[in-house]
């Protein structure tokens, strides 16, 4: 199989992901909506990132902000140390590290479908 193909046939699981992520997040904001109160816990958080292409960078940040509750603010590409993401949650978990959990986790999937090697029968994600 082609490098191309492999990435057309993750495209659609992560698609589906990202879908349900969606969901989750429109329920938790339409939730704090119609209830009395408010469940907001602003925070912003540095997110450094791998080494990723322009492409990338884009992607990731594109998909973090069109997931409600979160919008990227900012990006450094600082020389020698990446990119790092200024990212606002306005339902962010408590502790920052299970906040970057959750972005890492959204990059981790991304270069999953960006970045394949196969090596025999396993697929790697190249940095």
């Amino acid at each position: 199989m082609t490098k191309t193909f492999r990435r057309f046939i993750r495209l659609p699981g992560f698609l589906m992901w990202f879908i349900w992520e969606m969901i989750r997040a429109n329920w938790q904001v339409a939730a704090d909506i119609l209830t009395p109160g408010s469940a907001l816990t602003p925070a912003i958080v540095a997110y450094q990132t791998r080494g990723l292409t322009p492409k990338e960078i884009t992607a990731l940040s594109n998909l973090i902000t069109l997931t409600p509750g979160t919008l990227t603010i900012d990006i450094d590409e600082s020389p020698g140390q990446g990119q790092i993401l200024y990212v606002l949650g306005l339902y962010a978990p408590a502790k920052p590290e299970d906040f970057h959990t959750e972005l890492r986790e959204l990059e981790n999937k991304l270069l999953y479908i960006t970045r394949i090697s196969v090596q025999g029968d396993r697929a790697e994600v190249r940095r």
